[in-house]
C-alpha cells in the first residue's frame, strides 16, 4: 500500500483520502479534481481485496463521499474506477445497492452542480453536473449500469 495511504488509514481518514482534504490530495494530470481517484483506488486495491472489513469501511467511507453537497460527484469517478478494476480482475467490488444508493445522492444534490464550475465543471459543458452526465454516461457503455437513472440526469446540452 502507498505510503500516503497507509498513513491516512493509520489516522483515521479514510474519508479525507477519498474526498482529497486534510494534506491527503492527490494531483489528477488529467483533469482538476480535488484528488486523483485512480489512484487512491490503486493505492488502496489490496485491502479492498482482501480485506473485508476494510472493504466495508470503504464503501461506507464512498456513500458518505456520495452524500457531501460540495464534493459527492467524486463518488461517480471511484465507481467507474471500481467497474474498471472489476472488469480486469474479474472480482466483485460493487453490488447494486451501493450503486443506487450513490446514484440516488449525486441525484439529490443535482441543484448544486447543474452550472458548477468549479473542479471537473470547469472543463465540462453543464459544469460538474456535466461531467456526472459524462461518466454515468461511460459506466454504461462499459457496464450496461445507470449509476443515475437516464430519465433523472438532464443532458448537459438541455441544461445550458
Amino acid at each position: 500500500m502507498k505510503t500516503y495511504a497507509k498513513r491516512a488509514i493509520d489516522q483515521g481518514e479514510l474519508s479525507a483520502l477519498l474526498e482529497g482534504s486534510n494534506g491527503f490530495g492527490i494531483t489528477n494530470p488529467y483533469a482538476p479534481m480535488p484528488t486523483d481517484t485512480t489512484e487512491v483506488i490503486q493505492a488502496l486495491l489490496p485491502e479492498i481485496i482482501e480485506d473485508l472489513d476494510f472493504r466495508l469501511c470503504f464503501l461506507e467511507s464512498l456513500t458518505q463521499l456520495a452524500n457531501d453537497a460540495e464534493l459527492g460527484w467524486l463518488a461517480i469517478y471511484y465507481l467507474l474506477d471500481l467497474f474498471e478494476l472489476e472488469g480486469k480482475m474479474n472480482v466483485d467490488l460493487v453490488d447494486s445497492q451501493l450503486v443506487l444508493e450513490i446514484g440516488n445522492q449525486i441525484a439529490s444534490n443535482k441543484k448544486q452542480w447543474v452550472g458548477n464550475c468549479s473542479w471537473v465543471g470547469e472543463i465540462t459543458r453543464g459544469g460538474i453536473w456535466g461531467a456526472i452526465g459524462s461518466i454515468n454516461d461511460l459506466i454504461y457503455k462499459k457496464r450496461g449500469i445507470w449509476v443515475i437513472a437516464a430519465n433523472d440526469l438532464e443532458r448537459s446540452s438541455d441544461v445550458l
